[in-house]
């Protein structure tokens, strides 16, 4: 077999890969845990539009939904959180997360492998 043509078709495979990793959703990528870099924050977000969200050892239980491939809207849960539904632009790759918020404020996260649980009270 000519040795350039083996190059060529490993050369060819390793662009498809490429272009298949590239092509995931944010709304697959965004699925995980992540901690804030140089900060106490850590999101937690599920494919059921579900989201805990940490902040300094506190679970605070919110939804998500996706207004488009780079905004999403979170809406909190918890009775003391009184926060309107807020749009923030996401930037999300397998590693990184970078959050702007309506104010341009950046906040960048990592990867991180962790499940948060937020406990429930029983009526």
């Amino acid at each position: 077999m000519n040795p350039l043509r083996s190059l060529g078709a490993v050369v060819a495979m390793t662009l498809v890969f490429a272009l298949v990793d590239c092509s995931e959703s944010p709304r697959d990528t965004l699925v995980g845990t992540w901690m804030q870099i140089g900060g106490p924050q850590v999101l937690q977000f599920f494919d059921s539009g579900d989201l805990i969200q940490e902040d300094s050892g506190v679970p605070i239980g919110a939804h998500y939904r996706f207004s488009d491939d780079s905004h999403i809207l979170i809406k909190y849960d918890a009775p003391a959180v009184e926060a309107p539904e807020r749009t923030y632009r996401i930037e999300v790759t397998k590693e990184l997360l970078v959050v702007t918020d309506e104010n341009n404020i950046v906040t960048r996260y990592r990867r991180i492998e962790h499940t948060l649980s937020v406990e429930t009270t029983a009526d």
